[in-house]
C-alpha cells in the first residue's frame, strides 16, 4: 500500500520514467538471489537470479547500486569463502547478467564505439560527447560530484518544496533501521544490509530522489518484514491504520499536484475535452497539433525524424528523436555531408520519409545551444536540402512537416526553412 501510494512513484509513472520498473526487477533479483543461497545454490534459483539481475541492468545503469551490494553481502553472509560451488555459482550468475546486457552494449559499441555511451567517453573513446552536453546531462541527473552541488541547499529543498509531493511517506522506509537488534531472520538481515549500503552509494551518485525509488521500495519491503517480526499480533492493527493514513494523505497530495501542475480537473469537471486539454496543457501544447497533422498527412508506414524536440508520445507513425544531450542528426549531417544530396541520401539510408520541425521547442532548447551551431557553408547546405529535397506538407507558424522528395524540386518557389529559426552561427 505504501509503495503504491508514494507520490514520487505516481509522478514518475505519469512522466513515463522507468525507475518503478527497475524497482520491480531488483526486488525479484534479491528474492532469486536469496533463494539460490537458501536452497543450497540450486541451478534453477541461480538461473532465476542471473536472468532477473540481467533484466534490472538492462533497464538502467543505476541498477548496479542494488546488484553490487547484494552480491557483495551474499559473499560475506555465507562465510564459506573456500566453497567451490559458491564461487562457480556466483560467477555463473554474473555471466548471465552480462549476457543479458550484451545486446545493448554491442548496439552502443556499433553506433558509438563506446559500449557505455555517453559515459566514460574520455576513457573508452568512441563518438565524442561534447563537454557542454555532458555537463547538461550531469545537471539533469543532479550528480553529486557536478558543479554547484550544495548539501545544505539539497536538505532545505527536501524538507520544504519536495516534502509534500515526494518525500513524506518515504520516511517510513527508514523505520527498520531502528530495529537492528538480534533476532532478525537471515533474509531480513540480507535486505537490511543491502539497504544500508545502497543508501550512501545512491546519494553519492546523485541527490535526485527519483533515482532512489528502487531503494525506497526495498526499504518499505524490509519495514514490513521487520515489523512483522517485532510487532505483537495486536499491534499489527496500528500499523495497518498508519499505512492507510499515509496512503490517504499521499492521495490528497497527488490531487493537489494534479490540479496545480497538470490542471487535470478541467477534464474531470467537463471544462475541456481530452483533445482540448492536450492542445492547451503546457506539457503538450507545443507539439500535439503537430502529432495530429502527422496522422493526417503521412502514410501509416512512414518514419519521421523529429527536429527540435525529444518528445513523441502522440505521434501516430514511427519516429526518431534525439535527446537534448545527444548530437542532433540534422546538423550532424549538414556538417558531415558534402552537399544537400548527401544529406538526403543519409536520411533515406536511416529509413526516414519525412521531417517534423517542432519550432517552438526548438527555439526554447537550442536557440543558444552549440548543438545547432553551423558554419555558413553548412547552414547553406542545410538550406539547399530544404529547398531541393523537402516538400512542405503542413506549416503552422514555426512548426511543420516536410516529406523527403524522391526527385529534386526544380521549382524556383522558395520553401520555408523552419529549422533556421533555432540555428546559431558557427565559426
Amino acid at each position: 500500500v505504501l509503495v503504491l501510494a508514494l507520490p514520487l512513484v505516481s509522478t514518475t509513472v505519469w512522466t513515463t520514467q522507468i525507475d518503478v520498473l527497475l524497482a520491480f526487477f531488483l526486488i525479484l533479483f534479491f528474492y532469486g538471489l536469496w533463494g539460490w543461497a537458501r536452497e543450497k545454490r540450486s541451478l534453477a534459483w541461480g538461473l532465476l537470479a542471473g536472468l532477473l539481475g540481467g533484466a534490472a541492468l538492462t533497464v538502467k545503469y543505476t541498477a548496479v547500486l542494488g546488484v553490487f551490494p547484494a552480491l557483495l553481502i551474499l559473499v560475506f553472509l555465507s562465510r564459506d569463502f573456500s566453497s567451490w560451488k559458491k564461487w562457480t555459482g556466483l560467477v555463473g550468475i554474473g555471466i548471465l547478467m552480462v549476457l543479458s546486457m550484451l545486446p545493448w552494449l554491442v548496439r552502443n559499441h556499433v553506433y558509438t564505439a563506446n559500449p557505455f555511451y555517453p559515459y566514460f567517453s574520455p576513457l573508452l573513446g568512441g563518438r565524442p560527447f561534447p563537454a557542454p552536453n555532458m555537463a547538461g546531462l550531469m545537471g539533469d541527473h543532479e550528480a553529486v560530484l557536478g558543479p554547484g552541488f550544495s548539501p545544505y541547499a539539497w536538505v532545505v529543498r527536501v524538507l520544504t518544496r519536495d516534502l509534500d509531493k515526494t518525500f513524506a511517506p518515504l520516511l517510513l522506509g527508514f523505520i527498520p533501521f531502528f530495529f537492528l537488534g538480534r533476532g532478525r531472520k537471515s533474509a531480513t538481515w540480507f535486505l537490511l544490509a543491502i539497504a544500508g549500503l545502497w543508501l550512501p552509494m545512491g546519494f553519492l551518485l546523485s541527490y535526485q530522489p527519483r533515482l532512489m525509488i528502487p531503494f525506497f521500495v526495498l526499504s518499505l519491503t524490509v519495514m514490513g518484514l521487520v515489523l512483522g517480526e517485532v510487532v505483537p499480533k495486536g499491534g499489527t492493527t496500528v500499523w495497518k491504520v498508519a499505512a492507510i493514513l499515509f496512503a490517504l494523505f499521499s492521495f490528497l497530495s497527488l490531487c493537489r499536484l494534479s490540479t496545480q501542475y497538470y490542471q487535470s480537473q478541467k477534464i474531470w469537471l467537463g471544462e475541456q475535452t481530452p483533445r482540448e486539454f492536450l492542445e492547451t496543457a503546457p506539457q503538450t501544447s507545443t507539439y500535439f497539433r503537430l502529432a495530429e497533422a502527422a496522422g493526417r498527412f503521412l502514410p501509416d508506414q512512414s518514419r519521421l525524424l523529429v527536429v527540435g524536440d525529444a518528445r513523441g508520445l502522440y505521434y501516430p507513425v514511427q519516429f526518431f528523436t534525439n535527446s537534448l544531450f545527444d548530437p542532433q542528426v540534422l546538423p550532424q549531417l549538414a556538417r558531415g555531408e558534402k552537399d544537400a544530396g548527401g544529406v538526403r541520401k543519409r536520411l533515406r539510408e536511416m529509413g526516414m520519409d519525412a521531417l517534423l520541425v517542432s519550432g517552438v521547442e526548438g527555439r526554447r532548447l537550442f536557440e543558444n545551444s552549440a548543438s545547432y551551431s553551423l558554419a555558413p557553408a553548412d547552414e547553406n547546405k542545410l538550406d539547399r536540402f530544404i529547398q531541393i529535397w523537402a516538400e512542405p506538407l503542413y506549416l503552422e507558424g514555426s512548426s511543420g512537416i516536410y516529406k523527403i522528395r524522391t526527385t529534386p524540386n526544380l521549382n524556383l518557389t522558395p520553401v520555408p526553412n523552419l529549422v533556421r529559426a533555432f540555428l546559431t552561427k558557427g565559426p
